[in-house]
């Protein structure tokens, strides 16, 4: 059965009926009195609500942070360093900038003398 939100039986509400309908609330945020013209109010103002809201995210950062020492170990120079705790993310592969940019460009190996550097090398004697 589908039901409709309009039925043509019932005449338009009108604003004084609105008015009487109105209920006093507590708020939850400062504890003062407010008329909710509408069911599901809970605060007397935007500013009380988004001081909840911030409360509540304070409270549940605090209850789900956990201040645990992580330990990792350098690739390049394979020494073992800790890690700041954080809220999330892997840990860091390198104990430092220097490290890191060691391991990723590596000095150039000795290049293996040719057969130009030897022509060059017999005209100078």
């Amino acid at each position: 059965m589908i039901k409709t939100l309009f039925t043509f039986d019932n005449p338009p509400i009108s604003s004084a009926e609105t008015a009487s309908k109105s209920h006093v609330l507590l708020c939850r945020e400062c504890g003062l009195e407010f008329e909710a013209t509408h069911g599901g109010r809970r605060y007397c103002s935007e500013i009380c609500r988004k001081a909840n809201w911030s409360r509540q995210v304070q409270a549940w950062k605090a209850a789900h942070t956990t201040a645990r020492i992580e330990f990792a170990t350098c690739r390049h120079c394979l020494r073992v360093f800790e890690v700041p705790p954080r809220a999330a993310g892997r840990l860091p592969k390198w104990c430092s900038p220097s490290c890191k940019q060691a391991f990723l460009h590596p000095p150039a190996a000795p290049r293996e003398p040719d057969m130009i550097d030897q022509l060059f090398a017999d005209g100078d004697e």
